[in-house]
C-alpha cells in the first residue's frame, strides 16, 4: 500500500523532467533550390508561420526521412533546426503547400482559356466574309 501510494505520488514530479526536454521544432524549406558553389542547396528557415519575417538560410546538406519535391514549400517538424549540419532528421512532414502551384495552374488555365477565345473569335470573323471574299 504504502509503495504504491509513493509510486502515485513520484509518478507526476518524474514526468515533469520528461516533458521538460526538447522533442523537436519547426522548419521551413522553401520550394526552389539555390546554387551555392556549384551544388543545389535547399533554402530553410526556423518556425512554421508563413509570414515569419527571418531570413532563409542555405542547407546544403541532406534530409533523413524526407523527400522533397520542386516546387513545393514544405514545413517540417525536425529534431533539431541547424542549416549548418550535414544532415537535419525530419520527424514528421507537417504540410506540403500546393498554393504557388495552384496560382500557377490558375494562371495556365487562363492563358488557356483567352487563347480558346481568340481562336474563336477569328474563327467567326472568317465565317461572317462572305464566301466569295474569302482569300484562296
Amino acid at each position: 500500500m504504502l509503495k504504491t501510494l509513493i509510486t502515485l505520488l513520484l509518478l507526476p514530479i518524474a514526468s515533469l523532467g520528461f516533458a521538460q526536454e526538447k522533442q523537436g521544432e519547426f522548419m521551413r524549406v522553401h520550394s526552389e533550390r539555390i546554387k551555392v558553389n556549384d551544388s543545389l542547396c535547399y533554402q530553410v528557415r526556423r518556425g512554421y508561420r508563413w509570414k515569419d519575417t527571418t531570413a532563409w538560410e542555405p542547407f546544403c546538406g541532406e534530409f533523413h526521412n524526407f523527400y522533397f519535391e520542386e516546387g513545393y514549400p514544405h514545413t517540417l517538424y525536425v529534431k533539431e533546426y541547424n542549416p549548418h549540419a550535414d544532415t537535419i532528421f525530419v520527424i514528421k512532414e507537417i504540410s506540403r503547400s500546393s498554393t504557388i502551384c495552384y496560382e500557377e495552374y490558375m494562371r495556365k488555365k487562363l492563358r488557356e482559356k483567352r487563347m480558346r477565345l481568340k481562336e474563336k473569335e477569328r474563327n467567326d470573323t472568317i465565317r461572317a466574309i462572305p464566301v466569295n471574299r474569302r482569300k484562296k
